[in-house]
């Protein structure tokens, strides 16, 4: 397959802050992958350990890093990952070039309204990582019937929620069959089943707060 054809996503990992040391990282990312461009880099959290008490700083720095690498022509888009509104806020007083994208934690039972709000405002693409709760929208009774309405699985069925809450979904599976299904989708979910989908609160989450992971 072509390059062209592949869009691959790489992250600034927890351990790395500073303009340097992520330059650096990136670099090892093209060598390890073999590439000589990302599709899109990402700031994986906001608030690591590591740098829990000099976080602002550092990520300005690696930003800057960052829009150097996207105006090189090395990266076609840079963004962030769980990024709150204030962490973007913070990075918002320095920069050149704002975050293109926003990589969040999105299912039913778990909407994150108030980035996504926040972000839409802001033109900053939200992608949604999880869209399947880890495969608890499995178990959920409230979706089997929904996906049975719309004649759909409920892999289907979440990735078109997502999609009409103009979130991209991260669907992940290692099955061609399932992953072409899931690209088969010809139905939209009316109004009143999205807002019914949005009360469902069996699916979890995993509500990580960014201001303080422990890794």
């Amino acid at each position: 397959m072509s390059r062209d054809k592949l869009f691959i996503t790489g992250k600034l990992w927890n351990d790395v802050r500073g303009y340097d040391e992520t330059i650096t990282a990136f670099n090892q990312t093209l060598n390890d992958l073999a590439i000589d461009y990302l599709d899109l880099y990402l700031i994986h959290w906001p608030r690591p350990q590591k740098y829990h008490d000099d976080y602002i700083e550092k990520n300005r720095q690696s930003w800057k890093a960052m829009e150097d690498l996207y105006k090189q022509g090395k990266v076609r888009a840079i963004g962030v990952s769980n990024f709150k509104e204030h962490h973007i806020d913070e990075l918002l007083e320095t920069y050149e070039i704002k975050p293109m994208v926003n990589q969040i934690e999105f299912h039913p039972s778990c909407l994150q309204k108030d980035i996504r709000d926040y972000c839409k405002q802001r033109n900053i693409v939200v992608v949604g990582y999880s869209p399947l709760a880890n495969g608890k929208v499995f178990q959920c009774e409230e979706l089997k019937i929904f996906a049975q309405k719309y004649n759909a699985s409920i892999a289907q069925l979440c990735v078109q929620y997502a999609l009409q809450h103009n979130v991209i979904p991260l669907v992940k599976s290692i099955t061609k069959e399932r992953i072409i299904e899931n690209l088969k989708i010809n139905f939209t979910i009316s109004n009143e089943d999205m807002c019914a989908i949005d009360n469902i609160t069996t699916c979890g989450g995993s509500y990580k707060d960014s201001d303080n992971i422990n890794f």
